[in-house]
């Protein structure tokens, strides 16, 4: 897609749009009842339109390329306007919702897809297989990389995401960088500073490459290892977070591994 042809589609997206009302609205619903802060972010994503913002000189994009919408950085931009106005104790609760990486926000996928409406549901399944699934993908196939590499008896290198570009793509990192920065109008040639914002798009650009150059059946091989991928990441995050809920992790930590050391020291005396 080129960058006028996002251009075009960004502008659709935001025509006629009042960005102050809905902020307005919004504000006015969690002054009135803060603990349904939830529903009220869901409720302004639903009528949003804006596709790109510039806040204090921090791009936030919601709509990469005009067709791939990722909601958690519209929710993050709405939970900071209306931060300041809820207690301490709910605005704990909001930023814990914010670092959670649950699909759907915590809620059920068929009220999720309610609250957001038919076409910000179809532009997240876009940057749902388009962005989260491809970098899962990128991961999986640095592991199956870094795999190899021990199997033939070699250590890891700084160059295996390299590899793993050019096993997906066909080319490493920097000539794909540039051939997206030609193409889009964006990156370091456009003056763009690289940011993660950046990234979303660069990868989707990544995922529209490559899946139009393949075949339906290796598609949907790709994004069966990209969904096994983000089922280990979730199941390592999900782990990570139970552990900064209890008090003294690291303690609680050693003492579990010191226990494990003393029973295995144990058994091997038996055993002798």
């Amino acid at each position: 897609m080129t960058a006028a042809s996002s251009a075009s589609r960004s502008d659709l997206v935001a025509t006629e749009f009042d960005v102050a009302s809905v902020l307005s609205e919004l504000s006015s619903l969690v002054e009135s009842s803060p603990e349904g802060w939830r529903g009220h972010i869901f409720r302004g994503i639903s009528r949003w339109r804006l596709a790109v913002e510039e806040i204090s000189g921090e791009e936030f994009v919601y709509f990469i390329a005009g067709e791939a919408f990722n909601w958690r950085r519209l929710a993050e931009r709405l939970c900071w306007h209306v931060a300041l106005q809820l207690p301490e104790d709910v605005e704990v609760k909001m930023q814990r919702w914010l670092e959670d990486d649950h699909m759907f926000g915590g809620l059920e996928e068929s009220e999720f897809r309610r609250l957001l409406g038919h076409d910000k549901w179809r532009a997240y399944l876009n940057y749902f297989y388009g962005v989260t699934l491809e970098r899962c993908l990128l991961v999986h196939s640095g592991q199956r990389i870094l795999k190899s590499r021990f199997g033939r008896g070699r250590r890891p290198s700084d160059d295996m995401m390299d590899e793993a570009y050019v096993a997906l793509y066909g080319e490493d990192e920097s000539l794909l960088w540039a051939e997206f920065a030609l193409a889009t109008g964006r990156g370091e040639d456009s003056g763009a500073a690289r940011s993660v914002a950046l990234d979303d798009e660069f990868v989707y650009w990544l995922f529209k490459r490559r899946i139009g150059s393949m075949y339906q059946v290796h598609v949907a091989h790709e994004v069966k290892h990209g969904l096994e991928m983000l089922g280990r990441i979730e199941s390592a995050d999900r782990r990570r977070l139970r552990m900064l809920e209890l008090g003294d992790a690291g303690q609680l930590l050693e003492f579990r591994l010191s226990k494990r050391v003393v029973h295995r020291r144990r058994a091997m005396a038996g055993a002798r």
